[in-house]
């Protein structure tokens, strides 16, 4: 306190709403983020156990990288890492290299044992940071069912707000194509996995893409939804009169 200025008096009042916003938080779902969290275990269960199998029982979890890297080797596959951007590059080349003939392969290219590529999807599938955050809001909900805190002011250097706890700021774009939120929860909540399965590509992704629907307005509100694509680039293309710039967006 003693070392930064005061608030200038156009500032102030957004820092004093932030401390509104805050004290009254978001409200959750909080059934559905129950069901989400057994779905999700479920799910873990039956592909950890899948891919013991698969690897005989060299990789009992998917969190055991070392391991996994270790197996991948025997199939030939030799990977420096796990992360979700490598496995996504080798899974979406490996079908390219399926549908193209074999005077078509660059040299370098080997397509990816079954096996490989199935631990490789099932190493994506639980890898998923997104749904981990149905844990975050359980830890972080109060008795009434409201997230507090959450919100992080002049949290980046722009100036914008970050997130804290559950990062509401932080929720993944949906990869579903035309994804009816309400329809998507009436299905998770039955935690039928064959229902959902028919559904949807995976009760995973599902719950990745069902994310925002876990935050709703109190009885007798409703919720707007509304966002600035690239607001950050756009302000300051428009400070330095940058008209080529923003012509671009």
């Amino acid at each position: 306190s003693e070392a930064l200025d005061d608030l200038s008096p156009e500032e102030t009042p957004n820092y004093t709403l932030d401390q509104t916003i805050n004290q009254r938080g978001f409200k959750l779902d909080l059934e559905a983020v129950e069901i989400a969290l057994r779905l999700i275990g479920a799910e873990s269960t039956l592909l950890n156990s899948e891919l013991m199998t698969l690897t005989g029982g060299c990789v009992e979890r998917a969190t055991q990288r070392d391991r996994m890297k270790a197996w991948l080797k025997t199939e030939g596959l030799h990977l420096d890492n796990t992360k979700g951007a490598t496995i996504d590059a080798l899974l979406s080349g490996d079908d390219e290299n399926q549908s193209a003939g074999p005077d078509e392969l660059p040299p370098w290219v080997e397509t990816l044992s079954p096996a490989a590529r199935r631990a490789l999807e099932i190493l994506r599938t639980l890898g998923h940071s997104s749904t981990a955050k149905y844990e975050t809001m359980l830890n972080w909900a109060c008795p009434d069912g409201r997230v507090r805190g959450g919100l992080l002011y002049h949290g980046a250097t722009t100036g914008r707000w970050s997130g804290a706890g559950v990062q509401p700021h932080n929720f993944p774009k949906g990869t579903i194509k035309k994804f009816d939120m309400e329809a998507a929860w009436d299905l998770l909540k039955t935690g039928d996995r064959d229902v959902i399965d028919a559904a949807y590509p995976s009760v995973m992704e599902t719950l990745a893409c069902a994310l925002r629907g876990t935050i709703v307005p109190s009885k007798g509100r409703e919720l707007f939804v509304a966002d600035y694509a690239g607001i950050e680039v756009r302000v300051l293309w428009w400070a330095a009169q940058d008209k080529v710039g923003l012509k671009l967006l």
